[in-house]
């Protein structure tokens, strides 16, 4: 393709919504069909995300293609299932891209490919994490552009806000993993907020912004250290009061909306509590459990003079064979 064609294109047919869409929208749903699919087995996953980063980063007085993207059909997908959680990240047109794992849970052939062996490969280890790292590079490009542009603004924030509303049920003990988006989607996410929130300065951010009505980050059910939940509904009560007589005339309309600094890093912050903190006690878990499983099986084989020739002697070695099968799959 000639150099500067798509820049010349998109110059040429943005002025026609009509025209510019569709132009456009059947190469963005190209572009999500294949991400679909893609695997980092095969690198599948490569060309249509940069693909979707060049495109955003068209700059024709605006960033026309940002906008596009959230007026596709499934930007903010409506959710239909009982598992919105997982199906958003399924369904909504930027979930497949932000998909992408090395995690054996999102891609078991990935595990059987390449960690099938006792041991991992330290260089392989190596070049799994440098591919990740290009990969949230770009998630996070694409992100900062479609925030960047003033016309696909809110409604990227709108479908970050609404991605962790989804799946805040991540961070209760116990939980319906299949009902919610897998780690490596949410760990992605958290790395997209955490360097859109790098440069934020603290004193832009208002504090209380939880708390506001229409914030959308809520912490209204979590635990409160020494407050009842009467005590919180009477203060909550209370600061909404404060807030409305502080108000100028015109009543919640003409509330200052929260700046870009504030909703970013209650996103950012909320996104840790749901994606990075119960990825770490899931890995937690399962280094136990690898644990308790391999001193069972050391004990159970060190016996083996007492039990050979007893009538539990097969049964017995069963037990080894499926432990060691489970034991190869929690090492992975």
């Amino acid at each position: 393709m000639p150099r500067g064609f798509l820049t010349e294109l998109v110059a040429r047919t943005q002025h026609d919504n009509e025209a510019f869409s569709e132009v456009f929208s059947p190469v963005l749903q190209g572009l999500y069909t294949m991400m679909l699919t893609a695997s980092v087995i095969e690198d599948e996953h490569r060309a249509p995300l940069q693909a979707l980063f060049e495109l955003t980063d068209i700059r024709v007085g605006n960033r026309p293609l940002c906008k596009l993207i959230t007026e596709q059909k499934q930007f903010m997908a409506k959710l239909v299932l009982p598992t919105p959680g997982r199906e958003i990240a399924r369904v909504s047109f930027l979930g497949p891209f932000l998909s992408v794992s090395v995690f054996a849970e999102d891609e078991p052939k990935l595990a059987e490919k390449f960690f099938s062996g006792s041991s991992s490969d330290k260089a392989l280890v190596k070049m799994l994490h440098s591919e990740l790292e290009n990969v949230r590079s770009l998630q996070h490009k694409i992100f900062h552009l479609m925030i960047a542009n003033q016309d696909s603004r809110d409604q990227s924030l709108n479908y970050i806000a609404e991605v962790l509303k989804h799946n805040e049920k991540r961070a209760q003990i116990q939980v319906e993993e299949r009902a919610l988006a897998g780690d490596g989607f949410m760990l992605n996410l958290l790395s997209v907020l955490q360097n859109l929130s790098v440069k934020i300065k603290l004193s832009r951010v208002d504090f209380m912004y939880p708390f506001h009505p229409d914030a959308q980050v809520s912490i209204k059910n979590d635990t409160r250290l020494k407050f009842t939940s009467q005590e919180a509904a009477d203060w909550l009560e209370e600061f909404a009061n404060q807030s409305s007589s502080n108000q100028p005339a015109g009543g919640s309309e003409s509330r200052p909306r929260s700046n870009f600094s504030t909703l970013c890093w209650f996103l950012t912050l909320h996104c840790h509590h749901l994606a990075l903190i119960p990825a770490l006690h899931k890995y937690q878990r399962r280094v136990r459990a690898a644990r308790d499983l391999q001193k069972l099986l050391d004990e159970t084989a060190a016996a083996e003079a007492q039990w050979r020739d007893t009538p539990f002697a097969d049964r017995n070695r069963q037990f080894i064979r499926r432990w060691k099968q489970q034991l190869k799959k929690l090492n992975k």
